[in-house]
């Protein structure tokens, strides 16, 4: 993968004269950037571009290149790859687009790209991408109009869009974040975006990672990556439903990915799967500041609403406020000019003017192991402070750095002082403190390394913080005014239409014209409640204003920073049961569902319990099989097409003797006929009643990205209802399986609650752990699921009262 970062000679090949041409987008940037190399472009027509020649073609290299750039039709590019072999170029990045993303016609030419590079030993980028960037030494390969560099610092980029790339390069120079390296995957003909990541993931330069993704093939290979990684990674998969697989396919020719599984696996591994580049942003302000080792925080405030804010958003993130060193409660009751200000944390110093009290605090801070990290509120109250409030700053910035201190910052103040911080000191800066206080704990949990059993993907709801400074504006009695409102249901988090407030004529007409048209007008007082019977609305025209979006996106982040042993056994010896199982799915080479006795016996095989049951076939052989286990028993009827017995009035319960098992055959026989497709071969299960008690789900099943997954929930008939499951990528030890177990509702439920007893939990983490190798050791096996499983409170083990297991053919 270095060579596709660090060319010392690179040919761009599809350049001409032409201002339009796209090729000579890549030389200028290449020149733009201060790329030292070599740059040979190359295109038919030859010429001068830059003032550089362009070769003919790419047999006329005066010497061989590192790298080559191939920004050509579609049809020529497998005839400049097979050129690029023969002259030993092997490192290829093709923008060019209309492949596979387009139809066969494209995939076919896939195909033929991929046997030239296989034959010569070549590595390719691509295609349909804008290639790659290492802001180190200048290499800027987008042939995309990018403008001004991007500012160097220490986040890198893998993207399968161009266009998302260069739009998050854009805020993240806005906002104070430098890029590293980027890579355009494109439709991934060769290189993956596994590949690049374990490269950048060992690359010095490189501390974040943001990883936008619109299909994952190989999430095994990611999440491989991820256990052993000790930079954050931010996951941006944004294809994982159904309705956005025509969107996907059409664009990069990807996969879906089943939501939930992605989920749970980028929990279990300290991936932060995001939604948005919004969340990145936010989250990657605190990648290049000190790990925060602890939960005990000081914040320095101006402001005294920005403190309680900031005193609320770390409750709400589980920082404690520990008390004051001595000395700096001293310092503080010395220094206040009224003597009103009572020494605490937060620590408001709007009423102390002498800003050496902040760096005489700042140093206090440092010293003392019992604060692990200080968030400062900044803003000058006077226009005439802000120089020395602006060196007070940097003072602070310096003494935190050279104690490895991690220091936060929120401006409360205008553009310049936040450019300040970006230019000046180098620190991005946040612009609430709720945002500062989730960036901190992120931090913290990447320190930590997680908290089992804690959903930290999922951001707290309500967005108090931001609500609370809304209403803190306007402390009267009546409506909010409109804008005011609209700020807050967007601080909800519902979308609004776009809108602007406007105070004349001319500012309407410039906002609908931004907006678009058509627009409808609303006009907006706070004692105008009905505004269509009053004639006050006219078309429709929103914009979104989100004060609160930012503060919300942190939420991703502290899960960021968790990187939790993931819980895999892949060291596990083989089930002592391996040989019976391996019989038993020898019997059906077919694919589809085992008949269930077949079922339950492998099951029974794992070592988990079932309630007794026997499979009839006839009235009379079910009586006997009654009279046998002891009743009362159930019946059910057992068929490979059949999932919800129940529904289907498969299932008959509490027969307390045997001419009710008789008369129920004839039931299920019945039901049989109006239910199952003619000739489909059916059996009646006759199993033991269990005593009752609470259901749940033990299951699994093969993704196609991320391997055997297991599952855990709440069971029986209310399964799909009550969607309370949390799932695990297998194999799984015991005591990952029980971490599982506690952030169901259920799983907690059955802990033990306000004195009632518990149910056996070891039992069940031991049954989904077995459950779990045997998806790892059969492959064969792609679905199983043992619905419901009666628990016990009070007493040891379960029992297992259905199962079904779906296999794939038999190679």
């Amino acid at each position: 993968m270095r060579e596709f970062f660090y060319p010392n000679k690179v040919a761009v090949v599809g350049v001409s004269e032409n201002p339009g041409n796209l090729g000579r987008n890549i030389v200028a940037h290449l020149q733009a950037f201060g790329y030292q190399g070599k740059i040979y472009p190359v295109g038919p027509r030859g010429g001068n571009v830059f003032g550089l020649p362009i070769l003919s073609q790419i047999e006329d290299l005066p010497e061989p290149v590192d790298l080559a750039v191939v920004l050509t039709p579609a049809r020529f590019v497998p005839q400049v790859v097979a050129a690029c072999g023969k002259l030993g170029i092997s490192r290829i990045v093709v923008e060019s687009g209309g492949f596979s993303e387009v139809g066969e016609a494209g995939r076919a030419l896939e195909n033929e790209i991929r046997s030239l590079l296989q034959q010569y030993g070549m590595r390719l980028v691509g295609p349909n991408g804008i290639g790659t960037i290492n802001m180190e030494i200048g290499l800027a390969l987008p042939f995309s109009h990018m403008g001004s560099p991007p500012r160097q610092g220490h986040i890198s980029v893998i993207a399968q869009s161009g266009g998302v790339a260069l739009h998050i390069f854009a805020v993240m120079a806005r906002e104070g974040l430098g890029l590293n390296k980027f890579l355009s995957l494109g439709n991934k003909l060769d290189v993956t975006e596994n590949e690049a990541l374990a490269y950048l993931l060992e690359d010095p330069g490189t501390k974040a990672i943001y990883l936008y993704l619109e299909g994952l093939e190989d999430g095994r290979g990611l999440l491989s990556l991820a256990q052993e990684a000790s930079k954050p990674i931010f996951l941006h998969l944004v294809n994982v439903a159904p309705e956005t697989a025509a969107i996907g396919q059409s664009h990069t020719a990807s996969l879906t990915t089943d939501e939930r599984v992605l989920a749970a696996a980028c929990r279990q591994f300290g991936i932060l799967w995001i939604k948005s580049q919004a969340e990145f942003l936010v989250g990657a302000k605190m990648a290049g500041q000190p790990p925060v080792k602890g939960n005990r925080l000081v914040v320095l405030s101006r402001s005294g609403g920005e403190a309680l804010i900031t005193a609320y958003s770390c409750r709400e993130w589980g920082f404690a406020l520990p008390p004051l060193p001595p000395q700096v409660e001293r310092l503080i009751q010395e220094r206040s000019r009224s003597g009103i200000i009572k020494p605490g944390n937060p620590i408001d110093l709007g009423d102390i003017f002498d800003f050496s009290v902040y760096s005489e605090v700042m140093a206090a801070l440092c010293q003392t192991p019992e604060v692990d990290a200080v968030l400062l509120n900044y803003g000058p109250v006077y226009e005439s402070e802000r120089p020395e409030a602006r060196e007070m700053a940097r003072l602070l910035v310096e003494q935190a750095r050279a104690a490895q201190k991690p220091l936060a910052v929120t401006v409360l103040a205008t553009l310049e002082e936040e450019e300040f911080f970006r230019e000046s000191l180098n620190l991005p800066v946040f612009h609430f403190p709720g945002e500062a206080v989730r960036s901190l704990a992120y931090s913290r949990f990447l320190w930590t390394r997680g908290e089992p059993g804690l959903d930290l993907a999922a951001p707290p709801l309500p967005a108090a913080a931001q609500i609370g400074a809304i209403l803190a504006a306007h402390p009267q009695a009546g409506f909010l005014p409109q804008p005011e409102a609209l700020a807050l249901v967007s601080a909800l988090g519902i979308d609004l239409a776009g809108w602007e407030a406007t105070a004349s004529p001319q500012e309407a007409g410039a906002a609908a014209r931004r907006l678009g048209f058509p627009v409808v007008l609303k006009l907006a007082a706070p004692s105008l409640v009905h505004k269509t019977e009053a004639g006050g609305e006219s078309l429709n025209l929103p914009v979104f204003h989100f004060p609160g979006e930012a503060v919300r996106s942190l939420a991703y982040s502290r899960f960021l920073w968790t990187r939790g042993e993931p819980g895999l056994d892949l060291a596990a010896p083989p089930l002592p049961a391996a040989a019976q199982i391996g019989a038993i799915l020898a019997a059906h080479p077919q694919a589809g569902f085992l008949p269930q006795p077949e079922a339950l016996a492998l099951v029974s095989a794992l070592g988990i319990d079932l309630a007794g049951w026997e499979a009839t076939a006839s009235p009379q052989e079910a009586g006997a099989a009654a009279r046998r286990l002891g009743f009362p028993v159930v019946l059910k009827l057992a068929a490979p097409s059949l999932v919800h017995k129940t529904e289907a009035g498969g299932v008959l319960l509490n027969l307390q003797d045997e001419a009710a098992v008789v008369s129920g055959f004839g039931e299920l026989a019945g039901i049989a006929g109006e239910h199952l497709p003619p000739g489909e071969p059916w059996q009646v299960v006759v199993m033991s009643q269990a005593a009752p008690g609470p259901e749940v789900l033990l299951g699994a099943r093969r993704d196609r990205s991320f391997g055997p997954v297991v599952a855990f929930g709440a069971g029986g008939v209310g399964t799909e209802v009550l969607e309370d499951v949390s799932l695990r990528v297998a194999p799984i030890h015991a005591a990952e399986a029980r971490r599982l177990l506690a952030e169901t509702r259920m799983g907690r439920l059955l802990a033990g609650i306000r004195g009632q007893p518990a149910a056996d939990l070891e039992a069940l983490s031991r049954a989904l752990a077995s459950l779990s190798q045997l998806m790892a050791q059969f492959p064969r096996i792609e679905e199983v699921d043992l619905n419901p499983v009666r628990v016990f409170p009070g007493r040891p083990g379960f029992l297992a009262l259905d199962a079904r297991i779906k296999v794939g053919e038999s190679d």
